[in-house]
C-alpha cells in the first residue's frame, strides 16, 4: 500500500489520539490488521502504528521513484509556474517520475493523475554512501530542518520531534534507524564510547535524542519553552547555546558506523 495524503498521522491505537508518528506521501506500508476504519501498518523503516484507512491506496510504482528535497514542493497540472496546484508535498515525500519537460519533471500521482514538479525539487533515492559522505549528508539533512516547529510525533517540514528529526536525517540518506529516542535491537545504531563520538552520531538523553555535529555542538528538535523548534545547542559551557540540563544528562552515545 502507498500513502496517498501529504502527511498521514500514525497512532498507537485504532483511533484518533496522541500522535505517535507520521508517514509521508508515496511511502510504502504493509497492512498487518484492520479495525473500525483504521489499519495497523508496518512502515518501510520498520515502525508500526495505526493509520486511517482512507490515507492508503493500493497502487504501487512502475517508474523512477524520486523524493522531494525542498521543504515543500507544489505539484502543478501543467509544466508552467502559472499552473493549478494539484497537491503540495513535504520534503521526503515520494513521487513517480515518468518524464521531463524543460525544467519540470512529469510525475504520476497515486490516483493516476498526471502532474508537474520543478525538476530541481526532487532527486533520486540515495545509494549506499561511504562513512565520511554519510556523516556529512545526515548532518546537512538535519540542518535543513532548522527552525521547523516542535511537534510531538512529527516527521515533516510542518513539525518535528526529537527522534523524528534524527530518524529522518538518516532515512532520507538511505539508512533506517529506530524511530524513537532509544536504541533498539534489529536497527543499526549501537552504543559507542562517548570519547569517540563524531558528527552524525546520536546523543541519547532520558526521553530525548539529538544528533552530534562536532565541536561540542548538536542539533535537535526541542519542546522547551522559548525554543519549541529544531535548534543547535552545545555541550560546552563557554558556548552561547549551552544547555546545562542536557550536557549533564547524557545517557549514551550511539553510532551506525
Amino acid at each position: 500500500m502507498l500513502v496517498n495524503t501529504p502527511i498521514a498521522n500514525l497512532y498507537s491505537e485504532p483511533s484518533v489520539g496522541e500522535l505517535d508518528d507520521q508517514i509521508l506521501y508515496g511511502e510504502e506500508a504493509d497492512v498487518l490488521e484492520r479495525s473500525n476504519g483504521f489499519a495497523k501498518i508496518r512502515t518501510e523503516y520498520g515502525y508500526e502504528g495505526w493509520i486511517e484507512e482512507r490515507h492508503l491506496a493500493i497502487p504501487r510504482y512502475d517508474g523512477a521513484i524520486m523524493r522531494v528535497v525542498t521543504p515543500f514542493c507544489t505539484v502543478l497540472d501543467i509544466p508552467k509556474y502559472q499552473g493549478r496546484t494539484v497537491v503540495t508535498l513535504p520534503r521526503g515525500a515520494k513521487v513517480e517520475m515518468t518524464g521531463e519537460d524543460n525544467s519540470f519533471a512529469q510525475v504520476r500521482l497515486i490516483g493516476g493523475e498526471k502532474g508537474y514538479i520543478r525538476r530541481s525539487h526532487i532527486a533520486a533515492l540515495p545509494g549506499k554512501l561511504r562513512e565520511a559522505e554519510l556523516r556529512r549528508a545526515v548532518t546537512e539533512t538535519a540542518k535543513a530542518y532548522l527552525g521547523v516547529p516542535y511537534l510531538w510525533g512529527g516527521r515533516s517540514s510542518v513539525g518535528m520531534d526529537c527522534s523524528g528529526l534524527c530518524h529522518t536525517a538518516y532515512w532520507l540518506n538511505g539508512v533506517a534507524i529506530y524511530r524513537n529516542s532509544r536504541m533498539a535491537e534489529g536497527f543499526p545504531v549501537k552504543a559507542i564510547d562517548p570519547a569517540n563520538m563524531n558528527s552524525g552520531d546520536l546523543l541519547y538523553f532520558k526521553g530525548h535524542v539529538a544528533m552530534y555535529l562536532g565541536g561540542g555542538k548538536y542539533i535537535h528538535a526541542t519542546g522547551r519553552a522559548g525554543d519549541d523548534r529544531v535548534v543547535i545547542n552545545s555541550l560546552f559551557p563557554e558556548d552561547a547555546g549551552y544547555r546545562e540540563d542536557l550536557a549533564n544528562g547524557l545517557v549514551a552515545v550511539g553510532s551506525v558506523f
